[in-house]
């Protein structure tokens, strides 16, 4: 059974560039009600504590976000609903608890690619009698994704709207040709179970050109003659040199003529600097026993790194001081980063090359300093080395602020620097869950 390879029959994952699991990894009913929980309440918190920290000034934002004022004037004027928001919440398990270490918004998000191969991973599970029968299940991500985007239509342009939606495919990038084309096939499947519920005669459509778009003066946005209802970019760089195309699709999204999850005022809720926010927010703003509880279980410690000071579990410490003292039990990284990059964990480094990193960085906006949390142990079926023992960072997705399923990455314990990502040789799990037992009439 350990010997047991996926076989993958999609020609553009056949050369996937990450290492994945041919085994999944299950989760328990009790897991899945935990994390589908925080979901549901983490975007509310979120806002909540910027509308009530910053109020209208959107410079105040700006200054700690590190982000264009226009676009925090935006958000606060015009506001965020999290049942808009397409997320993946980057988060480990860590003391069996919910340790968030980043949000990833807008829908280039990836690690969808897994749910391609759902079939495959279920005919692992039946080849063999001892896991057959196994009441399991997994989430159908992208599935899950268009019928946000639906729903959101529905909810913004009312239940008369066509239910068209563009998917963006622009990308320079030849190379990708191959993946991006069979993917597109995928998307179409998706869209098609997810349309039938709500908009049965709704189209989806790809956008290889910005001159197939038409934008009306009133914000209505067509294309090839029909309208449409909402436009994101799952694959490739589209938006890279288009800065035309995407204000003009953030207008009219702002107008409510268009469900578009990539709008800038949206995007903002994924900096890193907001995760120190919120532990601020503990000492500046009422929040219920929940919201408080949310903050000091789920969200490690943070605060920027040029700060002079911080609040360290009730205490007010001067911030270098501190960060040397403390070292061992410290991350810094940047805000504005990703793929793992840019990222020391202080266990890690000397006192010295610690101390460093400090005097570079530390009055740069655009870094913070987290609690370190070390990801609980998990057992994992990894492709070249059997049954192993692995630290996994779980990539939840959030689609129209519904849990809408998870993929894996986990890296072999001692194999790497602690940085878990699949980019630096972390191999991927296809994630499943238990499902519920089926009622049975005894007669």
């Amino acid at each position: 059974m350990r010997k047991k390879v996926v076989e993958v029959d999609i020609r553009a994952l056949q050369n996937y560039p990450y290492p994945f699991a041919s085994w999944p990894l299950i989760l328990s009913s009790e897991r899945i009600k935990e994390i589908a929980r925080f979901v549901e309440l983490f975007p509310k918190v979120l806002l909540k504590v910027i509308k009530e920290t910053f109020g209208n000034n959107a410079q105040a934002l700006a200054n700690y976000v590190n982000e264009p004022l226009f676009i925090c004037e935006m958000m606060l004027n015009m506001g965020v609903d999290p049942k808009d928001m397409l997320i993946r919440h980057d988060i480990i398990i860590s003391g069996q608890k919910i340790k968030l270490l980043e949000v990833n918004a807008g829908s280039t998000i990836g690690g969808w690619q897994l749910d391609w191969l759902a079939g495959n991973f279920l005919r692992v599970l039946q080849a063999f009698p001892e896991t057959a029968l196994w009441n399991v299940k997994s989430r159908p991500i992208v599935e899950n994704l268009f019928a946000a985007l639906l729903a959101s239509i529905k909810r913004i342009k009312g239940p008369g709207a066509t239910g068209n939606i563009v998917m963006a495919v622009m990308s320079a990038n030849q190379d990708n040709d191959e993946f991006v084309e069979d993917a597109i096939l995928f998307f179409y499947e998706q869209f098609r179970l997810a349309r039938k519920g709500s908009f049965p005669n709704g189209k989806l459509s790809i956008c290889r050109n910005v001159s197939d778009l038409e934008f009306k003066p009133g914000g209505d946005v067509f294309m090839n003659g029909e309208i449409v209802d909402a436009f994101f970019i799952p694959v490739g760089d589209t938006m890279q040199g288009q800065d035309k195309l995407y204000y003009q699709l953030t207008s009219s999204s702002l107008r409510n003529k268009l469900v578009f999850p990539d709008s800038p005022h949206r995007l903002i809720l994924g900096s890193k600097n907001l995760l120190a926010l919120m532990h601020e927010a503990l000492y500046k703003i009422e929040l219920t026993d929940e919201e408080r509880k949310l903050i000091t279980e789920n969200i490690p410690w943070g605060a920027k790194l040029n700060s002079k000071e911080a609040n360290w579990q009730s205490e007010k410490v001067e911030l270098r001081p501190f960060l040397m003292e403390q070292q061992h039990r410290l991350v810094i990284k940047k805000a504005h980063s990703f793929q793992g990059l840019d990222v020391f964990i202080g266990k890690d480094c000397s006192p010295e090359e610690w101390q460093e990193i400090i005097e570079k960085y530390g009055d740069d906006n655009d870094w913070l300093v987290q609690e370190y949390c070390k990801p609980d142990a998990v057992s994992i079926c990894h492709p070249q080395d059997g049954i192993v023992g692995a630290r996994a960072v779980w990539g939840i997705f959030d689609f129209g602020n519904n849990y809408s399923g998870a993929f894996i990455r986990a890296a072999t314990i001692g194999m790497n620097d602690g940085v878990i990502n699949s980019a630096r040789g972390a191999i991927e799990l296809f994630v499943m869950e238990e499902a519920a037992q089926a009622r049975k009439m005894v007669i």
